[in-house]
């Protein structure tokens, strides 16, 4: 990676179905499958997904499809997150805010870990997990402690590619929050972009940055797909930051 002292926190990989691929009781023995790779198990409602059709976010959220159930797995240093429910998997490597930048283990990696998930799952189920395939999702998170730069949120453009809302007022932001959508004809799908500000693990203020490129899959080869979308994620990280910022992290 170009900038090795990125503030990356976060970075998945996920398929989501056409139909609901595994019933409770399969979703029972994959749970058990990863119980000591995953020794952390929390059950929660299911994951709610968003489709983007014309110009409109719609959320995935008929318990048909997803189930009642999702299963979330997490490693004893919790920088591993397996989700599993009806209709999807995915997989989480997690930077937690303790943790210093520069560890991150490389797109690589995580993608190899995520393939080794679905053909285990294939073995135990005896079954293609590469098929009926709807979405495809590659996400990354960035947590960037913005007050390392500047003192205030209203100087922000002069950190990212981004303006302040012009309103006229003589006080200062406190939060800014916001959400972009847009077509990627190359992915055959769309990207959301979320930019808001928060208070981190160990209480610094920051900015949280979410792309999550989703799309259909052109062929049954998953690699080019994600291959595509982890160089755009990497192209919109550059363009995102101002250059002083970037060299700062290399």
């Amino acid at each position: 990676m170009a900038y090795k002292k990125a503030p990356l926190s976060e970075v998945i990989f996920g398929f989501t179905y056409k139909s609901r691929m595994f019933s409770d009781d399969e979703l029972f023995l994959m749970n058990n499958l990863f119980s000591e790779e995953f020794p952390i198990v929390e059950i929660v409602a299911p994951l709610i997904i968003e489709d983007l059709r014309n110009f409109q976010l719609f959320p995935i959220i008929n318990p048909t499809l997803t189930g009642t159930t999702l299963y979330r797995r997490r490693t004893p240093e919790r920088n591993w997150l397996l989700q599993m429910q009806g209709n999807a998997i995915y997989l989480n490597w997690i930077r937690q805010d303790s943790a210093p930048v520069g560890n991150y283990i490389g797109y690589n990696a995580i993608f190899d870990k995520f393939l080794k998930i679905i053909e285990a799952i294939e073995n135990l189920l005896h079954k293609s997990l590469k098929e009926n395939i709807y979405l495809l999702d590659l996400t990354y998170q960035d947590r960037i402690n913005w007050q390392t730069y500047k003192t205030d949120l209203n100087s922000v453009s002069e950190i990212m590619n981004i303006q302040a809302p012009p309103i006229v007022s003589d006080s200062i932001y406190n939060n800014i929050f916001s959400k972009y959508t847009q077509k990627k004809d190359s992915l055959n799908g769309f990207g959301i972009i979320n930019i808001n500000t928060a208070t981190s693990m160990t209480g610094n203020q920051v900015f949280r940055i979410e792309t999550i490129y989703r799309g259909h899959p052109l062929t049954t080869d998953i690699k080019t797909w994600f291959d595509t979308a982890h160089n755009e994620q990497t192209d919109f990280f550059t363009s995102l930051f101002k250059e002083t910022v970037l060299d700062s992290w290399r």
